[in-house]
């Protein structure tokens, strides 16, 4: 598999939601996923900013692919240990779907880098969200949109009207409704992509939860 997910508690008491898709497939694909989960987390035992974090990945991982041309998109996001602040960076990846409080509509946060492995020098834009008013997270891969219907791919648009219709569920419930959703929607045809999702509620806020 090249896509790797986890949530990882910090030296700083902070939790790191993380998403990371390796172009290709197979053990190569694997193999480096593998790399950047272990870059991340000796980079996460020494407190460090997400504005560093993502540029030390970055440069690890050209470090390691050097001239074979092999790069890895990733989206991670931050929530403070005192948990008042979101902070998302996203490079090359699927947006960052943000679930306010109330009716307000979702918001999302779209690369703002090329993904790791291509470029030494870049530049990351971290976002900033007041925590009180984010009542959950939702971070994917492109497997869990981009399969087939009898009428075409099912598409990004379609996954966030899922989220939107499906916004007040639980966590549990939600990934049920979407893995079903998945399973009758492409007449349980095998998936070649793989399908990761990630998803935070605030249970300060989710009262649903």
């Amino acid at each position: 598999s090249g896509d790797y997910a986890e949530a990882i508690v910090g030296s700083d008491g902070c939790l790191y939601l993380v998403t990371v898709d390796v172009m290709g497939k197979g053990v190569s694909a694997a193999f480096l996923a593998v790399m950047i989960r272990t870059a991340l987390r000796i980079l996460l035992e020494t407190p460090i900013p997400l504005s560093e974090l993502a540029p030390s990945l970055n440069s690890i991982l050209c470090g390691l692919v050097g001239d074979m041309t092999l790069f890895a998109t990733f989206a991670i996001s931050k929530i403070d240990s005192k948990q008042q602040q979101l902070e998302v960076v996203n490079a090359g990846h699927c947006n960052t779907i943000l679930v306010p409080i109330g009716d307000h509509p979702l918001d999302e946060v779209a690369p703002s880098a090329p993904p790791m492995g291509l470029f030494k020098e870049c530049t990351y834009t971290i976002e900033r969200f007041p925590l009180n008013a984010v009542q959950r997270v939702i971070m994917v891969s492109d497997g869990i949109f981009e399969w087939e219907t009898p009428e075409g791919i099912w598409g990004w648009p379609a996954f966030l009207d899922f989220c939107e219709r499906n916004r007040s569920l639980p966590s549990k419930p939600f990934m049920d409704h979407l893995s079903k959703e998945i399973s009758e929607g492409s007449g349980k045809a095998p998936i070649s992509d793989d399908q990761t999702c990630i998803i935070w509620s605030n249970l300060q806020t989710d009262i649903t939860s």
